[in-house]
C-alpha cells in the first residue's frame, strides 16, 4: 500500500508459517510500475526464500549466547531456561528434559522436565530410549516408526506417551557419561533434521562442560566440609611446605590459631 501512495520501492522481511509447521523466512522486494499517463499502474515483486541464511545467523547467535550463559550463570535452572529459549528460535524447544545418569544405580533423573504429555523425574536407564541413547553413546534422530522398531526388536519398552519425532544427544566429558538432553515432539515427525541435531551436540557440548564444573564445585564444596567438621587435626601447605589452612580441630588441638601457623 505504501509502495501503491508514494511509488517507493520496498524490501521487508516477512516470516512464512507453512502447513508442515516449520517456520520460513522471506524477503520480499517490489516497485510499483507506471503507465503512459504517469500514474502507478502495477507493482512488480519478489519473494525470496532467505531460511538458511536467517537460521545460520540465528544459530551463530544463539550457540554465542548460550556459551556466554555458561560462564556466567551460575544457577543451573537458570541455565536451562536460557537454553530453551535459545534453541525455540532455531526449532520447537517445547517438551524437553535433561536426564543426569547415574552409572552406580543405572538410573536415570531428570532435574528439568519439561512436556506437555508427560512428567517423570527417574526412571531406569535400562530399556529406556534414553537409556538406549547412552549405551549408544552417540546423537539420535528418530520418528515414531523408528522408535517402535526398536521397541520390536526388544532394544528399547515404551515408557509414556509415544512421540511422533524424537531427539537426543548425550551429556559427557571425555570418557565420563554424564546424561542426555532430549527434545520430542508429538504432533510434526518432520519437525526436526539432521541440522538440528548438529545444533543440539555444539550445546550438549557447553552443557556437558557446565554441569562437570558445578560437580567438581559440588565436591571440591562437600570436602571443605567434611575438613571443616572434621575431628581430626588437618593442614594444607604450600609446595614450599609452608601451612595455608588449618582446620578447627587443629587449633582446638594445639592451641594455635590459623593465623598464627600461616606461613610457618
Amino acid at each position: 500500500q505504501n509502495a501503491i501512495r508514494t511509488g517507493k520501492s520496498y524490501e521487508i522481511e516477512l516470516d512464512v508459517l507453512p502447513a508442515n509447521g516449520n517456520k520460513r523466512y522471506t524477503v520480499a522486494r517490489g516497485e510499483a510500475l507506471y503507465g503512459p499517463d504517469g500514474k502507478i499502474e502495477k507493482l512488480s515483486g519478489t519473494l525470496q526464500d532467505i531460511t538458511y541464511r536467517k537460521q545460520a545467523e540465528i544459530i551463530k547467535q544463539s550457540q554465542y549466547n548460550i556459551a556466554l550463559a555458561t560462564i556466567t550463570t551460575r544457577n543451573f535452572n537458570d541455565l536451562i531456561d536460557i537454553i530453551r529459549k535459545e534453541l525455540d528460535k532455531i526449532f520447537d524447544a517445547k517438551n524437553f528434559f535433561i536426564a543426569l545418569y547415574n552409572q552406580e544405580t543405572g538410573m536415570l533423573y531428570s532435574p528439568l522436565f519439561t512436556d506437555e504429555k508427560d512428567d517423570i523425574r527417574e526412571w531406569p536407564a535400562e530399556k529406556s530410549l534414553t537409556g538406549y541413547l547412552i549405551k549408544q553413546d552417540r546423537p539420535l534422530l528418530l520418528q515414531k516408526s523408528e522408535i517402535l522398531r526398536l521397541h520390536e526388536e526388544g532394544l528399547i519398552e515404551i515408557m509414556g506417551p509415544l512421540a511422533e519425532a524424537w531427539m537426543g544427544v548425550p551429556l559427557k566429558v571425555n570418557e565420563n557419561m554424564l546424561g542426555a538432553v532430549v527434545f520430542q515432539n508429538y504432533y510434526n515427525a518432520n519437525v526436526y533434521d539432521q541440522s538440528s541435531l548438529e545444533v543440539l551436540e555444539l550445546i550438549a557440548h557447553e552443557l556437558s562442560l557446565f554441569i562437570d564444573r558445578q560437580n567438581a564445585e559440588d565436591k571440591a564444596h562437600k570436602l571443605t566440609k567434611a575438613v571443616e567438621q572434621s575431628s581430626v587435626a588437618a593442614i594444607i601447605t604450600n609446595r614450599q611446605g609452608r601451612i595455608e589452612y588449618a582446620n578447627p580441630f587443629f587449633t582446638q588441638l594445639t592451641g594455635y590459631s590459623v593465623e598464627e601457623v600461616r606461613g610457618q
